[in-house]
């Protein structure tokens, strides 16, 4: 049985990673199990002392990455996906993404998903339905204003660390 405890140093320190991405799958409905059955079907990439009822940390040795899931808050399953070196950040992440979205057909469940961007103290949520059919529609950038602060981001470095600019218009299949 797993710890309600979530474990010490989960989470990698500024200068430990080159890279930091988060995503969010957001549900109506997200039972604990969701994250058991991924730690089954991650077990031989889990780091057994950093895992607890609500989250795991996955480390991926050959590619010097390491991804937290957990359950944030009220039904949010998040991501967080660390690099430290050259490999594309999103391979994990949709490697993880296709498990749970296996996990959720099984349970006849649906998330909604989200990138979270950070950029001046500011934390941003775009859904990525929203962002990919501004693309569609030829934007180009996304405002937000969230805790008051007013940013623009780019839709291109939306969307390119989580799928690869290669395979954004495959988002349905990945």
């Amino acid at each position: 049985l797993c710890s309600y405890i979530e474990p010490e140093n989960v989470y990698l320190e500024e200068g430990e990673y080159e890279k930091h991405l988060i995503y969010q799958m957001r549900y109506s409905y997200l039972p604990d199990n969701v994250i058991h059955q991924l730690m089954i079907e991650c077990y031989n990439n889990l780091n057994a002392n950093k895992i607890w009822r609500q989250g795991m940390r996955i480390d991926d040795k050959v590619r010097e990455q390491s991804a937290i899931v957990s359950i944030r808050e009220d039904k949010i399953l998040q991501i967080d996906i660390y690099s430290t070196q050259e490999h594309p950040i999103w391979t994990l992440l949709q490697h993880l993404r296709r498990k749970i979205i296996g996990i959720n057909n099984r349970l006849n469940i649906i998330a909604n998903d989200y990138i979270i961007k950070q950029k001046n103290n500011q934390t941003a949520a775009f859904p990525v339905e929203s962002v990919l059919k501004a693309k569609q529609k030829g934007r180009t950038e996304m405002d937000c204003s969230d805790g008051g602060e007013f940013e623009t981001y780019y839709i291109s470095d939306i969307l390119e660390d989580s799928f690869g600019n290669e395979n954004i218009e495959l988002y349905k299949y990945l």
